[in-house]
C-alpha cells in the first residue's frame, strides 16, 4: 500500500489526523458518517475519561455533543479542542518520538487561561474568535472566562521514564499511549477511508516494531500498555543487538541512565 503516512511522519501530520478524527463529530449523523462520528466520539471520550474522577464536569454526555471547535497552533498548542456546550477546552500535547520539554503543558494552560480571562495576547484571542465564527458562535457570548481547561499528553512513541513523569505530573490531567489509540482505531479499520486505513497501518507497524525491540529486555506489557523504560537499558539493548547475544543475561552491562 502506498501509504502517505510513510512519508508524513512528523507530529504535525499526527496533529492533523487527530483533528480529522474528532472533526467528524461536527458532521450530521447519517448512514455515511455514523461510524466516523462514533470514532470521533470514542476518541473524545478517551481524552476526557477521567474528568469525573477529578470531580470536574461530571455531567458530560459524550453522545449529546454535536459541535466541537478545533484549533491548531494557537499559543503553540498542538491541538486545542473546545466544547462550548460544556464550557470545556482540551489542550492536546501531541508527540511521536520526542518528549515534552520546558514545562510546555503547564505553560500552555496558564497562557490559555490568560487569553480566556483577559483576551490577550490579542493575536491568540483573534484566532479563537475566528474559530468560533466558523461554527456560527460568537466568542464574546461564550463565557470563556469560566471554561474548564483539561490537558492531555498524547504520545504514540516510546514512553521513557521522563514521559511517565510528565504523564503523571500535576500539569497533566490525562494521557494516551500508542496502544490506547490503536485500541480505538482498530474498531474502525474496516471503514472505507484511505486516510484512516493508512494511519492505522502506519501506527500498527510502529507499535509492532516498538514491541519487538522492547522484548530485548522483556519489559513490554500488553495489558498495561507500558512501553520500555529505555534509559535504563540503552547500553544493554544496543550491545545485545550489536553482538546478537539475546540469550545473554547482561546484568553487567546495565546502568541506570535516568538519574
Amino acid at each position: 500500500m502506498n501509504n502517505i503516512f510513510s512519508f508524513a511522519t512528523c507530529e504535525l501530520s499526527q496533529d492533523a489526523f487527530i483533528c480529522w478524527c474528532i472533526n467528524w463529530i461536527n458532521e450530521p449523523d447519517n448512514v455515511t458518517t455514523h461510524r466516523y462520528r462514533q470514532l470521533g466520539l470514542d476518541l473524545l471520550a478517551k481524552l476526557i475519561d477521567n474528568l469525573s474522577e477529578k470531580n470536574q464536569l461530571t455531567n458530560v454526555d459524550i453522545n449529546s455533543i454535536d459541535k466541537i471547535i478545533l484549533v491548531q497552533q494557537v499559543l503553540n498548542i498542538d491541538v486545542l479542542a473546545i466544547i462550548p456546550q460544556y464550557k470545556l477546552a482540551i489542550i492536546i500535547e501531541d508527540k511521536t518520538s520526542t518528549s515534552e520539554h520546558g514545562n510546555q503543558i503547564k505553560f500552555y494552560r496558564e497562557s490559555l487561561e490568560d487569553v480566556f480571562k483577559n483576551k490577550k495576547p490579542w493575536n491568540a484571542y483573534s484566532k479563537l474568535e475566528k474559530a468560533f465564527k466558523l461554527v456560527n458562535l460568537n466568542i464574546d457570548h461564550a463565557d470563556i472566562a469560566n471554561y474548564h481547561i483539561h490537558t492531555v499528553y498524547f504520545k504514540t512513541g516510546y514512553y521513557f521514564d521522563y514521559d511517565w513523569q510528565v504523564a503523571h505530573s500535576n500539569s497533566v490531567d490525562n494521557y494516551l499511549t500508542g496502544p490506547m489509540f490503536w485500541d480505538i482505531l482498530k474498531n474502525y479499520y474496516d471503514c472505507e477511508s484511505d486516510i484512516l486505513k493508512g494511519y492505522c497501518e502506519h501506527l500498527k507497524n510502529q507499535l509492532d516494531w516498538y514491541q519487538a525491540v522492547s522484548k530485548i529486555d522483556g519489559k513490554y506489557d500488553d495489558e498495561e500498555c507500558h512501553y520500555i523504560k529505555w534509559e535504563r537499558i540503552t547500553q544493554h539493548g544496543f550491545l545485545q543487538v550489536l553482538f546478537d547475544n539475546e540469550g545473554l543475561d547482561g546484568n553487567w552491562l546495565w546502568k541506570d541512565m535516568s538519574a
